[in-house]
């Protein structure tokens, strides 16, 4: 979870039994032919009384650097997900349309 204005400079993932984004989509997204991205929204009500519901929604493009048809877990750096902030679809709560 993230706080106001907070910065997060990302996580571990779970293992999955099989990846839904292949080695080849990642080329193709170094290539430019594919793009990744990672978007949603929460709402929330905070601390204080009588306050309205919030809304935050995020829009983010990843971008990789590394080679995912040698990346080895046990390697930090071998293959790195970097996120930028969409032009469109970020924004909390009056911003929001």
């Amino acid at each position: 979870m993230l706080g106001p204005k907070a910065i997060s400079m990302g996580g571990a993932a779970p293992l999955i039994p099989a990846a839904p984004i292949t080695p080849q989509d990642i080329i193709d997204t170094q290539n430019g032919t594919k793009f990744i991205y990672l978007w949603g929204w929460t709402k929330y009500f905070d601390v204080f009384p009588r306050t309205a519901e919030h809304i935050t929604r995020f829009c983010w493009l990843i971008l990789t650097t590394g080679n995912p048809m040698t990346f080895n877990p046990a390697q930090p750096g071998s293959l790195t997900f970097h996120n930028l902030h969409h032009v469109e679809g970020n924004c909390a709560d009056d911003e929001c349309s």
